[in-house]
């Protein structure tokens, strides 16, 4: 069974599956705001929905964009 990390606030219960954050979502957006990466890419590449992205997803994601360079203005 897949076991989750509660964290105390407000009693949510966060696992691996669960939607991620607002402020993870901002950090994303960030993320592909910085490199030019667009959400169809994205959808493109890892079969997701932004809109209920994971952590595991969201880890896979920001690793790469971190590894992408910055778009030229």
């Amino acid at each position: 069974s897949v076991q989750g990390s509660c964290r105390g606030f407000h009693g949510i219960c966060v696992d691996r599956y669960t939607a991620i954050s607002d402020y993870r979502m901002k950090k994303l957006y960030d993320e592909m705001q910085r490199t030019g990466v667009t959400e169809q890419q994205i959808i493109a590449r890892y079969h997701v929905s932004l809109a209920n992205l994971t952590e595991i997803d969201y880890k896979r994601i920001m690793n790469a964009l971190k590894k992408t360079g910055s778009k030229v203005a």
